[in-house]
C-alpha cells in the first residue's frame, strides 16, 4: 500500500521503462514512486486544482496532467520543475494523451472540446468542437494517423490526424462512453462504457465485432495486454476481469 496523498487518487501511469509510477491525486500533486522499493521519489505540487488525468511522454521526459480548473501542466519528471502550465479549457480536463512520436499532445474535457498542442512550442495548432457533451476519452492508434474521441452521449470519433477531419463516427447507443483503448496492432478498438459493457470496434468498418458484459456497474479502466491476447477492465463494481481475446 502507498500511502502519500491527502485526498483521493484519480490518475496513475507508469513510465515507459516501466521504473517509475506517477499518481495524481485531487490534493494538487503528483508523486512519483520507485517500482524496485516502492519508497517515494519526488512529490510534483500545485495549486491549480485537482489532478484528474496524466500521461507520460512515450520518450518518459515529460509528464502531462489535466486539472479541474481547466489548466494543463508539464512536468520534467527528473528535476521536479515544472514545464509549462497552459490554460486550455474552461472546465475540468478529463483526458490527456501523446502521440506516438511525442510531436504533439491533446487534452480533453467538460468544455466539449478537443485540444491539439506541438510539443516543441506548447501551442495549439488544433481545437476540435465536433462533441456536444463532456469528452471522457482519448486514443491515438499506434501508428499515429487516427485519434479516437468518446464523449457523454455516447459517440465516438476516429480523426483523421493529417486532417483532423472526421473519418467515422461509432455509436454506443445505450451509454456514454468513458475510457477508449486501442489494441497493440491498431486493428480493434475497445470501448467501455458507463453500463458496464465493453465493446469492440473494427476501425475499419466502424463495426462492433464482440460485445463483453459482466460488470454491473460502469467501467472506469481499460488495459491491453502487450501481445493483445487480453483486455483487463476495472469497474465501480469493486471487480477487475480479465477476457481473453481470441
Amino acid at each position: 500500500v502507498l500511502r502519500g496523498h491527502s485526498d483521493w487518487v484519480r490518475a496513475l501511469s507508469f513510465a515507459p521503462d516501466g521504473e517509475i509510477l506517477a499518481s495524481g491525486s485531487d490534493d494538487g500533486s503528483v508523486m512519483l514512486w520507485d517500482t524496485n522499493t516502492w519508497n517515494l521519489l519526488s512529490e510534483l505540487n500545485s495549486s491549480d486544482g485537482f489532478i484528474l488525468t496524466l500521461a507520460w511522454s512515450n520518450s518518459g521526459q515529460i509528464i502531462l496532467t489535466g486539472t479541474s480548473e481547466g489548466k494543463i501542466l508539464l512536468w520534467n519528471p527528473k528535476t521536479g520543475s515544472r514545464i509549462a502550465t497552459l490554460n486550455g479549457h474552461d472546465d475540468y480536463v478529463r483526458s490527456v494523451v501523446w502521440s506516438p512520436d511525442d510531436r504533439f499532445f491533446v487534452t480533453a474535457g467538460d468544455d466539449n472540446q478537443i485540444h491539439i498542442w506541438e510539443t516543441s512550442t506548447k501551442q495549439k495548432v488544433e481545437t476540435l468542437t465536433k462533441h456536444t457533451d463532456w469528452v471522457r476519452g482519448l486514443a491515438w492508434s499506434p501508428d499515429g494517423s487516427v485519434l479516437a474521441s468518446s464523449d457523454d452521449n455516447g459517440y465516438c470519433y476516429l480523426w483523421d490526424t493529417s486532417t483532423w477531419t472526421v473519418k467515422k463516427t461509432l455509436l454506443e447507443d445505450s451509454y456514454g462512453v468513458g475510457v477508449l483503448e486501442w489494441s497493440p496492432n491498431g486493428e480493434i478498438l475497445a470501448m467501455a462504457d458507463f453500463g458496464g459493457y465493453l465493446e469492440l470496434w473494427n476501425p475499419e468498418t466502424g463495426e462492433v465485432s464482440n460485445y463483453l458484459h459482466n460488470h454491473t456497474r460502469s467501467i472506469n479502466d481499460i488495459v491491453w495486454s502487450p501481445d493483445g491476447s487480453m483486455i483487463v477492465t476495472g469497474s465501480s463494481d469493486g471487480t477487475i476481469r480479465l477476457w481473453g481475446i481470441p
